[in-house]
């Protein structure tokens, strides 16, 4: 589960120039979220 959410940051990182600032920032948001809540 730790290997996958690595390479999904990876790819997020990635992608992230590629996307608008505001998009990027709501997938961190969202990534963020999802990392908080894997550890509660």
């Amino acid at each position: 589960m730790r290997t996958r959410g690595l390479f999904l940051v990876l790819a997020t990182t990635l992608v992230a120039p590629h996307l608008s600032l505001n998009t990027a920032l709501a997938l961190g948001a969202v990534w963020i979220v999802l990392w908080f809540l894997s550890w509660i």
